[in-house]
C-alpha cells in the first residue's frame, strides 16, 4: 500500500513538472505516434475468464485500442494485444513481451493514471492492474 501511495506521489509531481513546463510525450507502438495527455473512452472486461479491453484517444485524436488477454485456455504470462479490444478480434496484434512497444504503452499508461486520479474506481482498478502486469515483466 505504501509502495503504490508512493508511486502515484511519484507520478504526480512527474506530471506536474510536465504539464508546468507544456511537455508532451510521444511514443511509437506498432507504428502509431501517440501523443499525450490521452483520454480514456471505455473498458471493457471480457466474459472469457478475465480480458480487459481498453479503448484510449490521444491528444492528435488518435483513436486506439489494446487488451490484456484473460481468457482462461491461455497461460500465463499474459499477452497484451495492440489494435483490438479483445486478442480474438480482427486488428490484434500481439506486442512482445518487455518489447520496446510494451515498454512504450507502460509509459503513456502511468502518465494518463498521474493525470486522471477521479477516474471512476473501476477504470482505475483495471488499469493499475495492467500497469501492474507490465512492470512485472
Amino acid at each position: 500500500m505504501l509502495r503504490k501511495s508512493l508511486f502515484i506521489l511519484l507520478a504526480s509531481v512527474l506530471f506536474l513538472s510536465c504539464k508546468a513546463s507544456g511537455v508532451k510525450e510521444t511514443v511509437s507502438i506498432n507504428s502509431l505516434q501517440i501523443t499525450t495527455p490521452l483520454t480514456l473512452k471505455e473498458v471493457l472486461k471480457m466474459k472469457d475468464g478475465g480480458t480487459v479491453g481498453v479503448k484510449m484517444s490521444d491528444s492528435n485524436g488518435n483513436n486506439f485500442s489494446f487488451c490484456i488477454d484473460g481468457r482462461v485456455e491461455v497461460k500465463p504470462p499474459r499477452k497484451i494485444f495492440f489494435g483490438a479490444i479483445h486478442p480474438s478480434e480482427e486488428g490484434a496484434k500481439e506486442l512482445a513481451i518487455s518489447g520496446q512497444d510494451e515498454k512504450n504503452l507502460l509509459k503513456i499508461l502511468k502518465i494518463w493514471r498521474a493525470e486522471n486520479s477521479n477516474e471512476k474506481a473501476r477504470n482505475l482498478a483495471e488499469i493499475d492492474r495492467i500497469i501492474k502486469t507490465l512492470e512485472k515483466r
